[in-house]
């Protein structure tokens, strides 16, 4: 299994934040917020390759952390070869590239703005039973607006029956929202060059995973612990003080 963290975005939503520093690399209790994906990566100790998806405006940053990761030789960059909104690949472009290059037979992907305390152990074991792409979800409470995700419904399986990317009424907004932690067999990996040929929208990995729920079976689960999206500047700076205890600084899971 390979794990991607996609971090080719310019999240103009955090500006002036994220003029010159991208969103993944933004520190939440010193740590930069990358730093916290990885080592929950790491932690599954079933992947056998990390692959960080950036964007060229961000290369150099991006190599500059990487050089602080030297001792794990199985985190590689693949960058874009974008410099703004206007030419991006968006998340799905950056997937449908990521498999060409590197086949494999599951894949785990995350967004590199989701901070989250689950293990992602329980997640891998409901996938690896199911074999079908999955979604790690969470409650649709008041510290995170639904419009901004997708809104799911489950049924008693966790097959996804109603999938609504960043719904626009409240009668389409369902009890769990999809956060952007996917785990995906090669085969929905591929499917992303038809949902791109079709002129379907490649920015948000939501949109896919709707167009791929109303065709095939899709799964969700429910994630434990918290979890935080950093989307705007008041996101960052409820959670930039954040002490997670999961995280600890010589690399080993903490208890």
């Amino acid at each position: 299994m390979k794990a991607i963290v996609l971090a080719g975005g310019y999240a103009t939503r955090l500006y002036p934040l994220t003029k010159y520093v991208p969103k993944p690399l933004l520190p939440v209790d010193g740590i930069p917020i990358i730093d916290y994906i990885i080592e929950k990566i790491e932690n599954l100790g079933s992947i056998e390759r990390i692959i960080v998806s950036a964007n060229s405006k961000f290369e150099e940053q991006f190599h500059s952390w990487l050089q602080k990761h030297t001792a794990n030789q199985n985190i590689e960059l693949e960058i874009e070869k974008s410099e703004g909104d206007w030419n991006k690949p968006g998340a799905i472009g950056a997937l449908s590239s990521i498999w060409k290059k590197h086949p494999s037979d599951d894949y785990l992907v995350v967004a590199g703005d989701n901070l989250f305390t689950d293990t992602l152990s329980e997640f891998l074991s409901f996938y690896l039973a199911r074999r079908a792409t999955s979604v790690a979800l969470y409650p649709n409470d008041s510290q995170q607006s639904a419009d901004n995700f997708g809104s799911v419904e489950i049924n008693s399986e966790g097959r996804i029956v109603k999938f609504v990317e960043k719904p626009v009424s409240a009668s389409t907004r369902g009890s769990l929202i999809a956060t952007s932690i996917y785990l995906i067999p090669a085969g929905d990996m591929k499917r992303t060059d038809k949902y791109i040929s079709e002129g379907n929208n490649t920015d948000s990995p939501g949109y896919f995973i709707q167009w791929l729920s109303s065709k095939h079976n899709v799964y969700g689960y429910q994630l434990k612990g918290r979890w935080w999206d950093i989307g705007t500047i008041d996101s960052y700076n409820s959670v930039k003080e954040l002490k997670l205890p999961a995280y600890t600084r010589s690399g080993s899971a903490a208890a």
